[in-house]
């Protein structure tokens, strides 16, 4: 399938408007609003993991439990480095959203450096050929002016020959012959101005095809650059959310790690020797055990909620 060109889409038939173009350069300023709005989207939202990360670094750093001992007073301080590194994984995201914006700032001003100097180049183009084309209008209106003045001017000839007065005849002539000849004059002045404005078009035309294949591949970049962007600001949201699923809290579903050292100590030994959370008799102590571990599983969904607790 043949690739549509700008070059061969936006003319217009009248000669001195230029609307094709306009069109083509409201779509350029379109897109450069649309990078604008990307820009602000990725600021916004890089702000936002900024502050949210902040927060949350904040938040674990803060954070007590310096009172608490064993294993609990371990899980909390795991729940606290935990925290404080999801915190560091969203300062790390803004991190990377704030490259990615002044990735497509750079961009977006190359691209308006680059189209203000051949809008520059075809405004001076266009005040050029609508200026030879106002002086060729105006020229033609005199040619066909003096041609007017001329023809009645032989005209009037011709009546002053048919009468026969020599003086009035003579007259007549001089009047035809400087109309004539200012005919002669207008008429290659036309000439003149017509082939400097064919000569004007020409030019014009060639910087506006020149244009429109700039403009074309400017509008190519920035969908590809856009696309490209909304792309990867998707993959590091999709990385983000992976790496807060990845992060381990401690379950206080678990039953305690020490009970089964506890559960064979209590069958063995005198129940002071056991652990101090599992000074219990053998029978309490293995159905507080099951009923720790049953919950875990109902909880992890391996185990049916009817058959581990009825």
């Amino acid at each position: 399938m043949t690739q549509l060109q700008f070059k061969d889409a936006f003319w217009c038939k009248e000669f001195t408007f230029h609307t094709g173009y306009e069109v083509l350069v409201q779509r350029l300023l379109e897109g450069k609003k649309m990078c604008k709005d990307v820009e602000d989207l990725l600021k916004q939202r890089a702000q936002a993991e900024e502050r949210y990360g902040k927060e949350l670094v904040q938040i674990a750093r803060k954070a007590g439990g310096q009172t608490e001992i064993n294993t609990l007073k371990a899980a909390f301080e795991m729940l606290k480095q935990q925290i404080e590194s999801v915190g560091n994984s969203h300062i790390q995201l803004a991190v990377m959203l704030k490259e990615e914006l002044k990735g497509i700032e750079e961009f977006r001003e190359r691209q308006k450096e680059q189209r203000k100097k051949y809008e520059s180049a075809m405004e001076r183009m266009q005040k050029s050929k609508l200026s030879h084309y106002k002086k060729t209008m105006e020229s033609k209106k005199t040619y066909e002016q003096k041609c007017r003045e001329a023809d009645e001017a032989e005209q009037s000839l011709e009546r002053t020959s048919a009468s026969g007065n020599q003086k009035q005849t003579e007259k007549s002539q001089n009047k035809a012959k400087q109309c004539r000849d200012a005919a002669n004059e207008a008429e290659n002045v036309y000439k003149q101005n017509i082939e400097q404005l064919d000569k004007v078009r020409t030019e014009w035309e060639q910087e506006h095809i020149k244009t429109c294949e700039v403009f074309q591949l400017q509008e190519c970049d920035r969908i590809t650059i856009l696309r490209n962007s909304l792309w990867v600001h998707c993959n590091q949201l999709s990385l983000q959310c992976v790496k807060d699923d990845e992060v381990q809290l401690p379950c206080p579903a678990l039953p305690c790690p020490a009970l089964p050292r506890c559960l064979g100590a209590s069958l063995t030994a005198a129940p002071s020797r056991c652990h101090p959370d599992a000074r219990l008799d053998a029978d309490r102590l293995w159905l507080a055990w099951w009923h720790s571990l049953a919950t875990s599983l109902v909880c992890w969904g391996m185990l049916p909620a009817a058959r581990a607790l009825g």
